[in-house]
């Protein structure tokens, strides 16, 4: 579907819909099609006034044209291997490396203390 929306044979938003479906239909287990499910959401909130969540790089006039830009990233990002939970990772600006997210309890934190007891 997405090198049937990088040739032109599908509309950029009518192979958007069918690739999103691919997230809800893998029950959101099969990492790389979240990409298609945030860009929908994306395109819905800008159609309806509210800014997008998840990608920023684009507006109505442009929408197709980011589409298609997607669709190739998609293409190339699954000819390699990624790394488990890819779509889960993210870039840490504190040690410089992309990794899963954790979180470090504060033990002093008096409210954290308050709620556990």
């Amino acid at each position: 579907m997405a090198k049937n929306i990088i040739s032109g044979q599908i509309e950029p938003r009518e192979g958007l819909k069918c690739l999103s479906r691919l997230d809800l239909a893998s029950f959101y287990q099969e990492g790389l099609y979240s990409i298609w499910y945030s860009l929908e959401d994306d395109v819905i909130n800008l159609e309806t006034g509210i800014s997008p969540i998840t990608n920023y790089d684009f507006d109505l006039e442009s929408v197709d044209d980011f589409i298609k830009k997607v669709a190739e990233q998609y293409l190339q990002l699954n000819k390699i291997t990624l790394p488990e939970r890819f779509m889960w990772m993210a870039y840490c600006y504190d040690c410089q490396q992309i990794q899963h997210p954790t979180r470090k309890l504060d033990n002093d934190n008096a409210l954290l203390n308050r709620l556990f007891k």
